[in-house]
């Protein structure tokens, strides 16, 4: 399986471990509300805030992965990885090293420094 099914299937368990602990912490302060203490009640909503931190921070990190990986499972070296995403089909991104005139600027300077030197004309 490649990065990208994983990264889906990764965000999609946050999400639903993060309704888990909202349903378990609402069921057990449904049920057992009246007879917790107060040191308990504070423990459940410490663990229950981090528990969402802790879940929002996953999912925030996972779907910057997933828009940063692009729409192949591999990266431009070949391998799987966490690259930035491919070029766009419509413009190609980035260009080319060398410009459109620099061929034909390398054949005309070595053309203009194969000639022989002329004398300055005198004005």
């Amino acid at each position: 399986m490649s990065s990208r099914p994983l990264l889906i299937a990764g965000i999609v368990g946050g999400i639903l471990a993060g309704v888990a602990l909202f349903a378990l912490a609402l069921a057990l302060v449904a049920v057992d509300g009246p007879v917790l203490s107060g040191q308990i009640m504070a423990m459940l909503v410490l663990g229950a805030t981090l528990g969402f931190v802790l879940d929002a921070t996953w999912l925030t990190l996972a779907v910057d992965r997933l828009s940063k990986l692009g729409h192949g499972s591999q990266d431009e070296k070949g391998g799987e990885g966490w690259g930035t995403p491919g070029p766009d089909p419509s413009r190609p991104w980035p260009p080319s090293e060398d410009p459109d005139w620099w061929p034909a600027f390398e054949r005309d300077i070595g053309v203009y420094r194969e000639a022989p030197e002329r004398a300055p004309i005198a004005s």
